[in-house]
């Protein structure tokens, strides 16, 4: 509560590679997540606004496929 209360602002990435649950249903672990969370109050309340981005290539897990 004290990171919304203060208004903090972080920003980063994570390689997808370090992202082991995804690795079963990736094409490439090349890329990564790129991240942003602030914190703020909204009507007297702490709240965290978190954004994520990424762009993967996934395996359909019916034909096994890349999509």
């Amino acid at each position: 509560m004290r990171y919304a209360r203060a208004g903090d602002d972080q920003s980063g990435e994570v390689r997808l590679a370090e992202l082991a649950r995804l690795a079963d249903v990736l094409v490439s672990d090349e890329g990564a997540v790129s991240y942003r969370i602030r914190g703020g109050m909204v009507a007297g309340r702490p709240v965290l606004k978190l954004d994520v981005e990424t762009a993967v290539t996934l395996i359909c897990q019916l034909c096994l496929q890349p999509y």
